[in-house]
């Protein structure tokens, strides 16, 4: 079960990463403060910072005992699945 959310960790995070830039190419902005000024700092390899946050993550899922780190991961992994969700479905036409 864990490296199951492990997975979904990481899979969302390249999902975000893949709707976010096709969104932006097209002419969306970046709603998140936090990830806009990631995108300002490190330009178009914004995408290394956040894979590595969400690394970070599926390591608690690993490492962390108990439920904590599942229950961590499983929420992390879900918002931002619905976040990439989102950049589908809004993406502007183009």
């Amino acid at each position: 079960m864990i490296y199951i959310i492990a997975a979904w960790v990481m899979l969302s995070g390249i999902a975000d990463v893949i709707t976010t830039e096709r969104a932006l190419a097209r002419g969306a902005r970046e709603l998140n403060p936090i990830m806009r000024a990631m995108q300002e700092a490190t330009g178009r390899f914004w995408w290394v910072g956040k894979l590595m946050i969400h690394a970070v993550i599926a390591g608690v899922v690993l490492f962390v005992d108990g439920g904590l780190g599942v229950a961590i991961g499983a929420t992390v992994a879900g918002a931002i699945t619905a976040v990439a969700v989102h950049n589908w479905r809004n993406m502007p036409n183009g």
